[in-house]
């Protein structure tokens, strides 16, 4: 089996040299690198990951926790994570299941493991100790569509904030004044970020905020079902509604049709999120669309590499992704008319 030294002396470099481009620890000029690895082709040479390892302290490994597998979302983050980190880093994914305690334990586990770096889909609302531990080891992390106050981490975001604005603005401006929001609780980056983009368009607009049309319930399918409800049962109902997750997007649609409600017409509905189904439905569903989820994963596999290879955190450390209006059926004309 060929060794480094083997691959140096077939190039006519020093193992150092080997090991800068093998690593992409240092700038190799572009000639320089490709004899090297022609030389590591020729030989069939392949690094010892171990022995680096036990030499280095680095085993080329990235902890990825997210809340749910079985989320749609996160299979295209994961691929975006996975291009980002090429071959030089192999992934250890997790699961929390949405549980604060499960998600500390498998960080715990993941820096017993000495992973170089971690990236977070994370349970919102906690207070992020095991992330003040990996801080202490000097960890590198990346949060997802998160932030952490007081630990020193980077984030990849989403800009629902502005996403939400333009969703309210565009109701304002086709003549509704009884807009209603729909979440979970508001313990999550995404959710308050809407929120806040909710309220900043009920003030370009001029219109108050009624505590009544806002509507927080389970981040679920029945959660969003029975928030609809509540809503329509007001003596004043709304005549939107921004519906701050996908799976309460679907239940506030049954609960329109079930109660025979017309969408568009009665009642104009926006989703947060896109998803597969929104142009299935009928009406489709007009949403607030995020960038590209493999995006998200490539922006944070990007951030949390960089950080490994410069010992330097990213600058910024809160990266901001664009999101849009994708106008669809269950808005109104006049709704759908506003230029973006």
């Amino acid at each position: 089996m060929a060794a480094i030294k083997d691959v140096a002396r077939r190039a006519g470099v020093s193992t150092s040299t080997v090991s800068h481009v093998l690593n992409g620890t240092k700038y190799v000029s572009p000639a320089l690198r490709e004899r090297v690895l022609a030389a590591v082709r020729e030989l069939g040479y392949r690094p010892n990951r171990i022995a680096r390892s036990l030499k280095t302290r680095a085993t080329a490994t990235l902890g990825v926790v997210v809340p749910n597998m079985l989320t749609y979302a996160f299979a295209p983050i994961l691929k975006g994570i996975a291009t980002a980190a090429g071959t030089g880093f192999g992934l250890i994914l997790a699961d929390s299941e949405d549980r604060w305690g499960r998600e500390d334990a498998h960080i715990r586990a993941m820096l017993d493991r000495q992973v170089d770096g971690l990236i977070l889909l994370p349970v919102g609302g906690r207070k992020g100790e095991a992330l003040q531990e990996a801080a202490g080891r000097h960890v590198p992390v990346v949060l997802v569509d998160a932030e952490s106050v007081g630990v020193p981490v980077a984030s990849v975001l989403a800009d629902y904030a502005q996403g939400s604005y333009e969703a309210v603005v565009a109701c304002v401006e086709a003549g509704h004044r009884r807009i209603a929001f729909i979440a979970g609780s508001l313990d999550t980056y995404v959710r308050r970020s809407a929120f806040a983009g909710y309220l900043r368009g009920l003030a370009e607009g001029s219109l108050e905020m009624d505590p009544m049309l806002v509507r927080t319930n389970n981040a679920s399918v029945v959660g969003g079902y029975k928030a609809l409800v509540q809503l329509m049962h007001l003596r004043r109902p709304p005549d939107a509604v921004l519906v701050a997750d996908h799976a309460m997007t679907l239940g506030a649609m049954k609960a329109i049709r079930e109660l025979g409600f017309r969408c568009p017409g009665d009642l104009c509905l926006i989703g947060l999120g896109d998803f597969e189904w929104a142009e299935l439905t009928h009406p489709q569903v007009t949403v607030v669309s995020p960038p590209p989820y493999d995006a998200l994963g490539a922006a944070a596999g990007d951030a949390v590499v960089r950080w490994i290879r410069t010992r330097t955190p990213p600058e910024p450390a809160r990266r901001v992704l664009p999101v849009r209006l994708i106008r669809r059926e269950s808005t109104c004309a006049s709704c759908r008319r506003v230029a973006p």
